[in-house]
């Protein structure tokens, strides 16, 4: 596992809790506690020393110390009989996914009466011709291509466009179309809207007439044949097409709104506060450093920290490189989202049970799946405590000495429940051990690895 992807992997859980990191002058052999519980300094040194593709360094072991604390603890609720399967929890570990749903029925009441185009709609928008339905038939040649390879498709384009212009049919030269994803469905590409793709394709497709094929068009991907079908032959996906236009122009416009209505301004230095926290995230977990501002309120470094857990990975990655008008777009739309979930709540807008369901048990799979990699049960444990959370304690070792060691899938507990357990808990995670652990693993490797330079000439180390 690279480091950055084991990054990645540990951020999944919490960043945001309440927590406690010690810090501890005298000798430390603990690097975490945990509802009694504790970690030895050794042992999680053994563990990441043993452990080749994980980096020693003070993040990575800070990071594994923290998902030992939400284990045990997990497991330690699961083993005393807790499902934590009530409401509350569920409201609190499945925030995103309810806040998603909530807003997207508030922007169906707000553009209900916005995107069910009439037929003159679809027809209006067919002949401005701003959306284009377009569909191709690719032959495919890279640009690295040997010049004999590139003319053989060029020409291989050729006939198709003159054989279509002879009266054989797109149907049955699509069959031709090297882009398999697009001849799934006739070739069809569509809709596009401009600069949404580049620009020698875009040309073309909005140069064509109804029913018009464009001559061979020469991309990075090869050589196409573009047709605009004539609206009769795609008047229903044209429709939804359409439709789906409006709707993202009314939600961009909705969100405007809002932005507009509680006056969302972005600090001038949310950009660099955001570059800072994307190079270390569990750092600025508790930071109150406004990014924004907003009638009634702020948000918060904590807030946008609470964000990343639930934005794409690859997003969170590009954070700390981000160009500041990016950032800034970043801030709007985050703000813009919470603003939707409190004026839903306003309105009353909630979720319908059958949606409260579907997310309870999408709720109750994943904590079965995290129980069961831990061992985690709910029956069959021993009565007397001090046996059950001995061997309870044991199994989340194993678990979290197997994960390093990339011997089973590392998964996190789901990230807001492990915040609420934490919150619930007596915990630590040491400064000073993330140091000793640090320390012991580095001397521990050295000491496994071969000495490469054992009796070099002289004696030369």
């Amino acid at each position: 596992m690279t480091r950055q992807l084991l990054i990645v992997a540990l951020l999944g859980g919490a960043l945001s809790g309440t927590g406690c990191r010690e810090a501890f002058t005298a000798h430390v052999t603990m690097v975490a506690r945990a509802d009694g519980a504790e970690l030895p300094v050794s042992r999680l040194a053994e563990m990441i020393a043993t452990a080749p593709d994980v980096p020693v360094e003070r993040e990575v072991v800070e990071l594994l110390a923290r998902r030992w604390v939400e284990f045990t603890l997990l497991a330690r609720r699961t083993a005393a009989g807790d499902s934590l399967l009530d409401s509350a929890w569920v409201v609190e570990a499945m925030w995103p996914d309810i806040q998603r749903l909530v807003v997207d029925s508030l922007r169906e009441v707000m553009t209900q009466d916005l995107v069910n185009p009439a037929p003159n709609v679809v027809d209006s928008a067919y002949r401005a011709g701003n959306l284009r339905y377009v569909a191709h038939i690719l032959q495919r040649a890279s640009p690295d291509a040997s010049a004999d390879v590139r003319q053989a498709k060029r020409v291989a384009a050729q006939q198709i466009r003159e054989r279509l212009a002879g009266g054989e049919t797109w149907e049955t030269l699509n069959r031709l179309n090297d882009d398999t994803a697009a001849a799934s469905r006739g070739g069809v590409i569509g809709p596009l809207v401009r600069g949404t793709t580049v620009p020698r394709f875009e040309n073309a497709a909005f140069a064509l007439g109804p029913g018009e094929v464009s001559d061979v068009t020469e991309t990075n991907l090869g050589f196409h044949v573009i047709l605009r079908p004539e609206l009769n032959d795609v008047r229903p996906d044209f429709g939804l097409a359409v439709e789906a236009h409006l709707r993202r122009r009314a939600d961009s416009a909705i969100a405007q709104q809002v932005l507009e209505q509680y006056g969302v301004e972005v600090t001038n230095t949310a950009p660099a506060t955001i570059r800072q926290v994307g190079q270390d995230p569990f750092r600025a977990r508790s930071s109150r450093k406004a990014l924004a501002t907003y009638d009634g309120g702020r948000f918060v470094v904590e807030d946008l920290v609470r964000w990343i857990q639930v934005l794409r990975p690859d997003v969170v990655q590009r954070l700390s490189q981000a160009p500041d008008e990016q950032l800034v777009m970043l801030t709007r739309s985050l703000v813009g989202q919470d603003l939707l979930w409190r004026r839903a709540d306003s309105m009353g807008i909630d979720l319908r049970p059958e949606q409260f369901a579907e997310i309870r048990a999408r709720y109750a799979q994943q904590l079965g799946a995290i129980r069961g990699l831990l061992g985690a049960r709910l029956d069959s444990v021993p009565e007397d405590q001090a046996v059950r959370d001995a061997q309870t304690d044991l199994r989340v070792e194993r678990y979290l000495e197997a994960a390093v060691a990339s011997n089973v899938q590392f998964v996190p507990v789901p990230p807001f429940l492990a915040e609420r357990l934490l919150q619930e808990a007596d915990w630590a995670v040491r400064t000073a051990g993330v140091a000793r652990v640090v320390e012991q693993a580095r001397r521990m490797r050295a000491a496994m690895e071969p000495d490469d330079q054992a009796g070099a000439p002289g004696g030369q180390p």
